[in-house]
């Protein structure tokens, strides 16, 4: 729209500046020829005349420069506002983004502490069974985990950030890795978490980086999925490929926010009234680490409903 709006102002200055350089040059010739009757010249003697012909040419020369003259100097002015206006809204964009991951790290770091201090002093003022004081226990450690892959995740950044994240590489058993995660996974979660994993697959990567991308996306699938809709893991070897697909029949992501859904600290909606917990920087960390490892990701819908994100690194 504001793009739309400078390219109007540009045509109509330089047509307004085109008029007036014509109204010009006819008053120009009008005063040039009465300048020639006032020696007793005609207006056909006047027009054949050298001199007379001579100083039209020079003066339409000098429109032709003023001709091109504004619309370059318009259309530099029309790029330097537009310029300023991108800035601009490129800034306000950031300091929102920053200003919601804030507000989400603020909540996510307050929430796995409130509930930590609440199972301590709980086991510590009051007489509690064995049955009682082992779930404490097992919350706790829950919630320690929350904290350490957040203070992970918000590193992992920093690191990527700073160009210095350095890759690991050996080599391993990554169907074997999926399977682990997988019964984690399912240890831990209500949610269902269907497989399909070639077994034997070895890679040559970074394991750590590995861990950690296919459980951001297993969580993000988790926490977009609609009712508890189930979760499905596939990996396969194309060539010198393998594939890792995270399906989920949650609410989809549109084709716009697609296309912005690995920026950093990126999230849709607003921090104040969204529901889904996160930072906006799962996806962000699995897109760099990804390249890091000359790899690529990519979303595409799932059918019914849903989003699978698909994964892939070559073997070594």
């Amino acid at each position: 729209m504001i793009l739309s709006l400078f390219i109007l102002y540009w045509i109509i200055s330089s047509v307004i500046w085109a008029i007036s350089i014509e109204q010009k040059q006819d008053w120009f010739e009008q005063m040039a020829m009465e300048a020639w009757r006032s020696r007793g010249w005609d207006h056909q003697t006047i027009e054949k005349s050298d001199e007379y012909q001579r100083l039209l040419r020079s003066k339409r020369v000098e429109n032709f420069a003023q001709y091109i003259d504004i619309p370059i100097f318009m259309s530099l002015v029309v790029l330097a506002i537009w310029q300023v206006m991108k800035v601009y809204f490129t800034e306000i964009s950031l300091n929102k983004q920053q200003r919601n991951f804030l507000l989400a790290i603020s909540h996510e770091l307050k929430s796995p502490l409130s509930s930590i201090k609440l199972s301590v002093e709980t086991m510590r003022h009051r007489q509690l069974s064995q049955e009682q004081t082992a779930m404490l226990l097992e919350n706790t450690i829950a919630d320690s985990n929350r904290l350490q892959s957040l203070v992970e995740n918000v590193l992992v950044a920093a690191k990527i950030e700073g160009r210095d994240y350095q890759l690991k590489r050996e080599e391993f058993d990554l169907s074997e890795m999926l399977n682990q995660i997988a019964d984690d996974v399912r240890s831990k979660s209500k949610n269902e978490l269907k497989t399909s994993i070639e077994q034997s697959l070895n890679i040559k990567a970074d394991h750590n980086a590995i861990n950690m991308i296919v459980m951001n996306l297993i969580e993000n699938a988790f926490k977009y999925s609609v009712n508890g809709g189930g979760v499905e893991l596939v990996m396969n070897r194309h060539g010198k490929v393998i594939e890792i697909l995270v399906k989920d029949q949650g609410i989809g992501i549109s084709d716009k926010e697609k296309k912005r859904v690995f920026e950093k600290f990126y999230r849709v909606g607003d921090e104040n009234v969204r529901k889904t917990k996160g930072t906006g920087l799962g996806l962000y960390i699995i897109n760099e680490l990804v390249k890091i490892h000359n790899g690529k990701v990519t979303i595409s819908d799932n059918k019914p409903r849903g989003t699978v994100f698909s994964v892939k690194i070559p073997v070594s």
